[in-house]
């Protein structure tokens, strides 16, 4: 039968503690409850709550060496603890910890190799405990006898894996265990049965990190692979999983179900918590949560008398935080609960119920902490007040709903966002101390389409007249007489190109000569050289106007009334730095960035740190607008090295096998052959020789070849009448260049 649905979970306002499928994941059952029982019943919604059981003081256990993992018995009375060379049963009272029992020392077992994960079995073997190790053995221990005798504690040991095992999980009803190895490969072992595993399941995807049992369902289990993705398996299918999700970008460390059986959380290396919904049709997560750091464990916290702990999961760093936090739902930006009892980062941790957390660490101690007395709410450590603004130029902000007022704000428009309610969790109860009015300030003052236009039209080449040609002639195209006149000052400040009617052209003149008005257009022929110049783009511009005798004569002659002229000494580079500011002042990353790279190798006096502001601030913005080509164009051609650099971060390319999907990785020496399948990857489409270079395919068909293969079939006689647009594998896809 089919458990209760997640959002019927998230209304009741009173469920039992839940154990979970991999033996001690979740919380257990409290000290009161029969040792043989699985879980208590759930009571029914009518029923009153339970009271809250009193707060325990945090207790800590030390040993020996430093410690990985954990896992609970199934009456909650015992832990198992292990590390590199440490395996023991910890026994939790309400006031201490005690050991006892070393599984490690048992005489003649001599099993001397590093640990890797430690399941206790569910109720059908309440004094079962397994093992798993580097060299990929697998051991089964018996905790009871391990207690009262050195000898006689190691039941079987399963020798098939040929790497290391790095997660087990018991099944929730049956004395079933899955074991996820570093050989990509997933076995399934019979207790009840002597021989070899029962199934194995090949995920054809990466190495395995973690698996784990389905707590509702008798046959499903879902796997986290190294590649990102996440795999729904059912047991009675060994051949291919029943759903894939390309969940992570990295390392997919951790994944947990929720109690109901029908959603699950998965996190890793990439920083990102994500909520899945096995029901929905989609392959997208129904909620996201960003932590701080690469997550290395998530559990969902039990419910209890508060119906909002159906909806709070817990996690912790890999490496580099020692704080245990827990994140709800309904706020999913800043933790509920955060917990620092350890001095390094923690390894594993377990709910004992829905307060009381086990968790062991890198500095060698198991603690016992209750959250009502180790923890504090991290959201009021934060100020109630917040803001900022978007790529748009509006305003988001949040106040206190019972210090705020609607303000009045002229030209504007307020409006309030909706509250966010995931599909799956409908609806999400939390009851934060703190109401806050979250709404949207439209300032109205940035226009994003001019923005775009003008960062695909602005012409950034070596061509400097060209440049700033297209730079005046995009702005006056989009009605923007400002940077309009900019351009055109630019281009007048630079130099600009005459044309000299005469046939025998002569050097120019920096001197600036008047002519007779009256002779403007009735002797064009004998005053066509007699014009006002301006300096090219080395030349300078004298102070005073200077008049040769011929030509005063000829003024004499004509009657002309003139003066001398005084024309100050311009500085270019002094008025360009002027036009920057200006336009910095006014928030014009673009125009800035523009300038100066149109302008590149004319300025010297420009300020380095505002010149890496403005064109960061620049590539910022198109990278908001998704204009990844213009960002990338800007970056290279910029000459700042910090800002170049980004072109060769985060730039990786993930390959995998066109035949059995195992991903290739990037080696220095690249392969051409799959380690699994042993095929060539990449086959060319027209020559059918290995592609050992640059890979030409279309994304339609994903049929391709050698570079220049490719373009002789496109611009060669090769394509036919259709110009070689037809795919050539013949499979008649009509592909696109």
């Amino acid at each position: 039968m089919q458990g209760p649905t997640y959002a019927a979970i998230a209304r009741s306002s009173a469920s039992s503690v839940f154990l979970d499928a991999d033996g001690g994941r979740h919380g257990q059952q409290s000290q009161s409850a029969s040792p043989g029982a699985d879980a208590p019943p759930a009571a029914p919604a009518d029923t009153a709550p339970k009271p809250k059981p009193k707060l325990l003081k945090t207790l800590r256990c030390r040993l020996a060496s430093p410690l990985a993992v954990l896992s609970a018995s199934p009456d909650g009375s015992r832990g198992v603890v292990g590390g590199k060379d440490v395996l023991k049963v910890v026994a939790v009272f309400e006031r201490e910890l005690r050991e006892t029992a070393n599984l490690r020392s048992a005489g003649g077992t001599r099993l001397n190799y590093a640990l890797t994960d430690a399941k206790w079995a569910r109720s059908y073997a309440p004094s079962a405990v397994a093992s798993a190790h580097l060299n990929g053995d697998i051991v089964l221990w018996d905790a009871d006898r391990a207690a009262s005798a050195s000898a006689g504690k190691l039941l079987r040991v399963f020798k098939e894996h040929d790497q290391s095992v790095n997660r087990l999980s018991f099944h929730h009803a049956d004395p079933l265990l899955l074991s996820a190895c570093q050989d990509a490969s997933i076995k399934l072992w019979d207790l009840r049965e002597r021989g070899n595993s029962s199934a194995t399941f090949e995920g054809r995807a990466d190495k395995v990190r973690d698996v784990q049992f389905s707590p509702t369902a008798a046959f499903e289990f879902i796997a986290a692979f190294e590649n990102g993705d996440v795999q729904k398996w059912d047991i009675r299918k060994p051949n291919e999983p029943e759903r894939r999700w390309s969940a992570h970008f990295g390392l997919a460390l951790t994944i947990d179900w929720h109690p109901d059986g029908n959603v699950f959380a998965s996190a890793g290396r990439d920083k990102v918590i994500k909520f899945w919904d096995t029901k929905a049709e989609g392959r997208k997560p129904f909620q996201t949560i960003q932590t701080s750091s690469h997550v290395a464990r998530i559990a969902w916290r039990p419910s209890s008398f508060s119906s909002s702990s159906a909806h709070q999961i817990a996690s912790c760093s890999l490496a580099v935080d020692s704080k245990l936090s827990v994140w709800d739902l309904g706020r999913g930006y800043v933790a509920e609960w955060a917990v620092e009892e350890h001095d390094g980062p923690i390894t594993d941790f377990l709910w004992q119920d829905s307060d009381v957390i086990w968790s062991v660490s890198k500095d060698h101690t198991f603690v016992r902490q209750d959250l009502e007395v180790a923890g504090y709410h991290p959201y009021e450590l934060l100020p109630p007040c917040a803001g900022g603004w978007n790529q748009f130029g509006d305003y988001t902000f949040s106040l206190p709903q019972q210090h705020s007022h609607t303000p009045v704000l002229d030209n504007s428009e307020i409006r309030t966002s909706p509250p966010i309610v995931p599909l799956a969790l409908q609806p999400i109860p939390h009851s934060g101390p703190l109401k806050q009015l979250i709404a949207v300030y439209e300032t109205g003052g940035f226009n994003d389409v001019s923005f775009l236009q003008l960062a695909f039209q602005y012409d950034l080449g070596k061509n400097l007249s060209s440049k700033r040609k297209k730079g005046g002639s995009a702005a006056a195209r989009l009605d923007l007489p400002r940077a309009s006149q900019t351009w055109a000052f630019l281009q007048l400040l630079f130099g600009i190109e005459h044309k000299n009617h005469t046939s025998n052209r002569k050097p120019r003149d920096t001197t600036s000569t008047i002519r007779n008005p009256r002779n403007n257009h009735n002797n064009n022929n004998s005053n066509s050289n007699t014009r006002t110049t301006f300096p090219g783009v080395l030349s300078a511009v004298t102070p005073v106007v200077t008049t040769p005798t011929s030509t005063a004569a000829a003024a004499a002659a004509n009657n002309w009334v003139f003066e001398d002229l005084a024309i100050p000494q311009l500085d270019r580079e002094d008025l360009v730095l002027d036009i920057l500011n200006f336009y910095g002042e006014l928030g014009n990353a673009q125009m800035c960035a523009s300038i100066l790279m149109v302008l590149e190798g004319y300025l010297t006096r420009v300020d380095p740190g505002m010149k890496e502001l403005w064109i960061s601030s620049y590539v910022d913005l198109l990278y908001r607008f998704n204009a990844w080509s213009t960002a990338t164009y800007v970056i290279s051609r910029c000459g700042i090295p910090s800002i170049e650099a980004r072109n060769q971060e985060s730039t990786t390319l993930y390959t995998c096998c066109g035949f059995c999907l195992k991903p290739i990785p990037n080696a220095p020496q690249p392969g051409w052959i799959c380690e699994r399948c042993l095929r060539v990857t990449s086959i060319c489409a027209i020559c059918h020789k290995p592609v050992k270079g640059q890979f030409s395919w279309c994304h339609g068909c994903q049929h391709g070849g050698h570079l220049r293969c490719m373009v002789d079939w496109w611009f060669g006689k090769g394509g036919g009448s259709e110009g070689g647009k037809e795919c050539a594998s013949g499979c008649g896809h009509v592909c696109t260049l």
